[in-house]
């Protein structure tokens, strides 16, 4: 389906591969948003994952998954998210330094890493 999706002619099948993948974006990172809201975090992680699936390049969602992961205390799998999110173009320090979920990875030398190789990838302040 992904193939279809990212064809160059717009064909009928490729606009029903667009819908597909739009929708289970859709759902699993409205699902992830509300189980995390009830504490559910492997939940929540299990949406995100299927989520990231569909839109591997976005580094919010890969943080999103990251949060998750760390509140279900995952800490490997946190870790490595993290690093995918900062990978693809997630920069906000300020706010993962606020983000209590993160408690459980804030201590570890790989989370230090991310968030110095952020620092460093992030667009300079205007």
């Amino acid at each position: 389906m992904l193939d279809d999706a990212e064809k160059p002619k717009d064909t009928p099948k490729r606009r029903l591969a667009r819908q597909a993948l739009a929708y289970t974006y859709l759902t699993n990172s409205e699902l992830a948003g509300r189980l995390i809201e009830a504490r559910d975090y492997e939940g929540a992680a299990r949406r995100l994952e299927v989520a990231v699936l569909v839109r591997p390049k976005d580094g919010r969602l890969w943080y999103s998954l990251a949060v998750a992961r760390a509140a279900s205390a995952n800490r490997g799998k946190a870790l490595e998210a993290l690093r995918t999110a900062a990978a693809n173009g997630f920069h906000d320090v300020a706010g993962m330094e606020q983000e209590p979920l993160l408690n459980s990875i804030r201590g570890d030398r790989k989370y230090a890493s991310v968030v110095q190789s952020m620092c460093a990838a992030a667009p300079p302040a205007k």
